[in-house]
């Protein structure tokens, strides 16, 4: 039984050094943390969420870990421009365990596209299915192909598809050509 681990999902994400990417949703910071090693003291991680408890979480273990490259901003995702970043900001963009609990997803992905570079990617891991309630009730679960045609209509493609542990799926995007 396998758990998403970040630095496979970054590897899978061919994020580099130097580069900007962003957690939408941040959370505990699992992914901001691991995005911050990865793109190393010249790159910089943007980790968004509304709950303040959870962003001043992230920059005290930020501090506590030296990460000098992460910035915290309370955002809404859902909102147009809810991020606070400008558009074309970002070459990289995870949405982890996020989607599933949206309101409005497809407003989620506008987002991330907008703030996208033009060789940008973004990556999306979600639950599969909900495990007789391991995971989120079924209504909620995300069914990828709804995922793919949300990004298609922001004039993105599937890039690949990853392994994203026993529950979720992993999936890549990129500008279509």
């Amino acid at each position: 039984m396998s758990f998403v681990k970040p630095e496979k999902t970054l590897h899978d994400m061919n994020i580099a050094e130097g580069m900007t990417a962003v957690d939408f949703d941040a959370g505990a910071g699992y992914f901001t943390m691991a995005l911050a090693k990865k793109v190393g003291p010249h790159g910089k991680v943007y980790a968004i969420d509304t709950r303040i408890d959870l962003l001043t979480r992230i920059a005290n273990e930020a501090k506590l870990l030296r990460h000098k490259n992460i910035e915290v901003l309370r955002g809404d995702i859902e909102a147009h421009n809810g991020s606070g970043l400008i558009n074309e900001s970002a070459d990289r963009v995870i949405i982890a365990n996020t989607l599933f609990v949206c309101d409005h997803p497809e407003r989620v992905v506008k987002e991330a596209v907008r703030i996208l570079k033009k060789k940008g990617k973004v990556g999306v891991i979600d639950w599969i299915d909900s495990y007789n309630h391991f995971g989120p009730h079924s209504d909620c679960v995300i069914p990828k192909e709804y995922i793919v045609t949300w990004f298609a209509k922001e004039g993105m493609a599937l890039d690949k598809e990853f392994d994203a542990g026993d529950y979720h799926y992993g999936l890549v995007f990129k500008f279509k050509d």
